[in-house]
């Protein structure tokens, strides 16, 4: 007969490589989507970059294709 355990995520603690802290699950995933956030921001950004500087080329009439 298997013995059950209960496991508890949210009392778990893992080594973060960064800095050797130790952090739950919850903390990882808080991190996560932190990250996530910050590149779909920064890829917004560029991507209007991009177009500012699109426009401002066919306003000069030197279009150049990206």
């Amino acid at each position: 007969m298997t013995e059950k355990k209960e496991i508890h995520l949210d009392k778990q603690m893992f080594p973060l490589s960064i800095d050797g802290k130790m952090v739950t699950p919850h903390e990882c995933v808080t991190m996560i989507e932190t990250v996530r956030t910050m590149r779909l921001e920064t890829s917004n950004e560029i991507t209007t970059n991009q177009k500012k500087r699109v426009k401002f080329h066919e306003d000069r009439g030197t279009s150049k294709s990206l």
